[in-house]
């Protein structure tokens, strides 16, 4: 709260600028195309079941993070966001009894007339 005080009053006595964090921009190592591009191209490498253990994985090896100019490892928080902004979606597969094939004829013409007569 003492830092609150201070600001506030700093604030007060010169209202043309915030006491905190005046023109700190964060970039972020998703904004680079390269680095975009080389994630994409592993997780489609991977398939459709990619998922944001795989970027934290690929990053882990510390080869593939200095060619990219990515300092540390990232967590698989930070991983689900970058896909999140890089376009992939998330969908559960459906589960349940007539998740493929359910209006096939013969399918159909069991359920009618054997299953259900």
């Amino acid at each position: 709260s003492r830092k609150l005080r201070k600001w506030a009053k700093a604030y007060i006595n010169d209202r043309s600028m915030l006491p905190f964090r005046q023109n700190r921009h964060m970039v972020s190592a998703i904004d680079d195309e390269t680095v975009v591009e080389e994630l994409s191209l592993h997780l489609r490498s991977i398939g459709k079941f990619a998922c944001a253990r795989d970027i934290v994985d690929f990053l882990a090896v510390p080869e593939n993070r200095e060619r990219l100019k990515i300092h540390q490892p990232i967590s698989v928080r930070t991983a689900h966001r970058w896909m999140k902004r890089m376009g992939w979606k998330w969908k559960q597969e459906a589960k349940g009894q007539y998740v493929d094939g359910h209006e096939r004829e013969d399918v159909v013409t069991y359920r009618q007339n054997v299953f259900l007569p």
